[in-house]
């Protein structure tokens, strides 16, 4: 396959007209109070993306953050997600007000699908619906999220337009080469979400140990590696870390885009990270949603079967 091309860690890569930087700062699973002091200490570090969703419900602690920052609005960039309860037509337009009430802001950077699993009526009219607040300027870009070559296919077919981003579980782990080959050809940039195992923590997959093994081997951490190589992949990336413990804070510093930056991974390291591809059903490495087997393996999940 061919993989977009590579990225700076602290540059940025056009996403239906907005430049989104390579290296943002992701809020899955951050709770209240604990999601604000992270944002506050990302973006001191230089991070200027700030990923959240309707059902991380941390929205109202991003926008008391980005607000205490000193930044101004143009100086940072905020996406989140529609839930899979706000799709259908007429609700997306209310799910949008209500996240930039939350957010302290009058329109998004971006603005998501957050899954697939709805009916192919409710994606179309909802995808639809989506263009319209472009139009209005209330969000700059529309993407979806875990979303598979048959719902992104889907869209093509009813000539609506591609999206302008695709946020999926990819890692050496799952690579996801068939999704990220279709974005890449029909020019969707691919961000590795923020529950892609962008961390330190061991995980379930049974190449671990190599990754670390490399990771050791250029006196980085685990997360940095992971982060590398999707950069060097080309592919936009959001790790994320929570602030209960000192380990937690140096993690988000480590894996901001200085942090990163001046990490150069060889053709050597490249082909060794490649290769631990396990195809690994989404969710395998950790994921704390509540969506069960039968959601990330049935017809209606395609990255599984990518």
């Amino acid at each position: 396959m061919r993989w977009p091309e590579l990225l700076a860690a602290q540059g940025s890569k056009d996403v239906g007209g907005v430049k989104l930087p390579a290296v943002g700062f992701g809020t899955y699973n951050t709770k209240q109070g604990i999601a604000m002091q992270a944002v506050e200490i990302a973006l001191s570090q230089g991070v200027r993306h700030i990923d959240t969703a309707a059902a991380y419900g941390n929205e109202q602690d991003i926008g008391k953050a980005w607000r205490s920052s000193g930044l101004s609005r143009s100086e940072i960039f905020l996406s989140s997600k529609l839930d899979r309860q706000q799709l259908g037509k007429g609700k997306v337009r209310e799910a949008l007000l209500h996240s930039l009430q939350d957010l302290g802001t009058d329109y998004l950077d971006v603005f998501y699908i957050h899954s697939p699993l709805s009916s192919k009526q409710v994606i179309l009219e909802s995808w639809s619906e989506l263009q319209e607040l472009k139009e209005e300027k209330l969000v700059r870009a529309v993407g979806v999220s875990n979303f598979g070559v048959k719902q992104l296919e889907e869209l093509r077919k009813e000539n609506l337009p591609v999206p302008s981003i695709n946020q999926i579980e990819v890692s050496p782990f799952n690579q996801r080469r068939q999704i990220v080959s279709w974005c890449e050809a029909n020019g969707c940039a691919v961000m590795s979400s923020s529950w892609s195992r962008l961390s330190n923590k061991e995980t379930g997959a049974k190449n671990w140990p190599k990754l670390k093994e490399i990771a050791k081997s250029k006196g980085i951490t685990a997360a940095q590696t992971l982060i590398a190589w999707s950069l060097h992949r080309g592919l936009l990336c959001i790790p994320r870390s929570g602030t209960e413990t000192e380990k937690e804070v140096i993690a988000i510093k480590e894996n901001s885009p200085g942090g990163v930056a001046a990490i150069k991974l060889t053709d050597q390291e490249l082909k060794q990270l490649d290769s631990l591809d396990e195809m690994l059903a989404s969710g395998a490495l950790g994921r704390t949603d509540g969506w069960s087997k039968e959601d990330v393996r049935g017809a209606a999940w395609d990255p599984t079967e990518a």
